[in-house]
């Protein structure tokens, strides 16, 4: 697995780079921690949010978090479409700063998420009551809130 991790660190070919990025994905949990480092180096930032999203279990939540502000609009659409899919108690704050996102890609990705929310009880509440002072989110939080 450290022997992928550095193939896609150090290699410029494409398809070896989605070679070992595919495998390390089915590798689940255990390449977390290797995706984790590869944010660091803005050239395997994509490539690894999307690994990151591909493994979609809860060790990757704390850094797809971070993700929903990355300065990269793909980064942060792929992060939040992921981050809606946890029943974490973090979420619904990232979903509700998403939605005023300057991208139309996240916003709408914040906006489906946000519909599945009603699983969280009273926190998932307040971020409708809240999305209702919102005119174009109006009908999403009544919606959610039926």
């Amino acid at each position: 697995m450290i022997a992928l991790a550095s193939l896609l660190q150090n290699t410029e070919e494409s398809e070896l780079i989605a070679i070992a990025s595919a495998t390390l994905s089915h590798l689940g949990a255990i390449a977390i921690d290797d995706f984790v480092a590869l944010l660091a180096e803005l050239k395997y930032r994509k490539l690894a949010t999307r690994s990151l999203a591909y493994i979609r279990r809860p060790q990757t939540l704390p850094a797809l978090l971070n993700l929903a502000e990355d300065p990269d609009v793909e980064i942060r659409t792929i992060a939040i479409k992921v981050i809606g899919s946890f029943h974490d108690y973090r979420v619904p704050p990232i979903l509700i700063n998403a939605l005023q996102d300057p991208a139309a890609s996240v916003r709408k990705e914040a906006a489906i998420a946000s519909e599945t929310l009603s699983h969280l009880g009273a926190i998932a509440i307040d971020v409708f009551v809240a999305l209702l002072a919102e005119p174009k989110y109006r009908k999403l939080a009544t919606r959610s809130l039926a």
